[in-house]
C-alpha cells in the first residue's frame, strides 16, 4: 500500500521515476534487504525468546539509534533541541531494562500447538 501512495505521489508531483545512477538503486535496495527483511525478522525472531515488553522497549531505543548513525556516517546532527528528548528516551528505556531484568520476569516459550492455560 505504501508503494503505491508513493507512486500515486510521484506522478501526480512529476518526480522522475528512472534516470537514477546503480548507486542510487543499490541504496534503495539495501534499504529493502537490511532495515526491513532482516530487521523485522530479527524482532519476530527475539520475540520466542524475550518478553514482549522487553522487545517493544527496545524499539524506543531506534530513533537515538538513527540519529548516532547519521551523526557518524552522513554527519547529521541532530538539533540541539531534540537532545534532552533523545536523553530521557535512552534513560527510560533503561530503567525499564533494568526493572525487568531485577524482578527476573521471563515469558515461557510455547510451541506452535501449545495454548496458555487461563486459570
Amino acid at each position: 500500500m505504501c508503494a503505491l501512495a508513493l507512486l500515486a505521489t510521484c506522478l501526480l508531483s512529476g518526480t522522475a521515476l528512472t534516470g537514477y545512477p546503480g548507486s542510487t538503486w543499490l541504496a534503495i535496495g539495501a534499504i529493502a534487504v537490511f532495515p526491513q527483511l532482516l530487521g523485522h525478522n530479527m524482532i519476530n525472531y527475539s520475540l520466542e525468546r524475550v518478553p514482549t515488553t522487553t522487545v517493544n522497549v527496545i524499539l524506543l531505543l531506534e530513533t537515538p539509534g538513527a540519529a548516532l548513525v547519521g551523526w557518524a556516517l552522513l554527519g547529521q546532527l541532530p538539533h540541539a533541541g531534540s537532545l534532552p528528548g533523545l536523553a530521557i528516551l535512552v534513560a527510560g528505556v533503561a530503567v525499564v531494562l533494568v526493572a525487568t531484568a531485577r524482578t527476573g520476569r521471563r515469558t515461557p516459550i510455547l510451541d506452535a500447538g501449545d495454548a496458555p492455560h487461563v486459570p
